[in-house]
C-alpha cells in the first residue's frame, strides 16, 4: 500500500534485522534537523513509524490498521501534525506528534521545546520560563 501511494519511495528500502520481514522504509526528510528521517517498519502485526525522538506503533492486520498507518504518515508529510521534543539541557525528556489544531504543552521550567515538521516550514524552539 506504502509504494502504491509513494511509488519514489521503494528506492529507500532498507534491510532491517530486527524484522521478520527483513525490511524496512528509511525515507530521508526534506529537514535536515530530522536526522533519523521518517522510518517505517513492519514486524508482523505491528508498524512502527517514527522520526528522531519519537515513534508510534500501529497494531493489527486489517485495512483499518494499515489505513491508520497511512493516515499518520501522510498527515506527517503534510505537515498536519508535528513532533514535539522537549529537553532539559540537552538531555531529552519526552516527545509526541500533535495536530496543528491540538494544544501543544508549554515547556516546564529549564525545558525546551523543539518543534520539527518535515519540511521545516513549522520549526520553532521555545524556552520553559524559570520561575522566581
Amino acid at each position: 500500500r506504502l509504494f502504491a501511494e509513494k511509488p519514489h519511495w521503494r528506492q529507500y528500502v532498507e534491510p532491517n534485522l530486527n524484522s521478520e520481514l527483513g525490511l524496512g522504509v528509511v525515507v530521508p526528510a526534506p529537514n535536515p534537523r530530522l536526522t533519523t528521517g521518517l522510518y517505517i517498519d513492519v514486524d508482523g502485526g505491528q508498524i512502527t513509524i517514527g522520526m528522531d525522538w519519537y515513534h508510534v506503533h500501529v497494531w493489527g492486520e486489517s485495512e483499518d490498521t494499515i489505513e491508520q498507518a497511512m493516515l499518520f504518515i501522510q498527515e506527517f508529510v503534510d505537515e498536519k501534525i508535528v513532533l514535539l521534543a522537549y529537553f532539559e539541557g540537552d538531555k531529552w525528556i519526552r516527545s509526541q506528534c500533535v495536530g496543528l489544531e491540538d494544544p501543544w504543552r508549554p515547556p516546564g521550567e529549564e525545558e525546551r521545546r523543539l518543534v520539527f515538521s518535515w519540511k521545516a516550514n513549522l520549526d520553532s524552539e521555545m524556552i520553559g520560563l524559570i520561575s522566581n
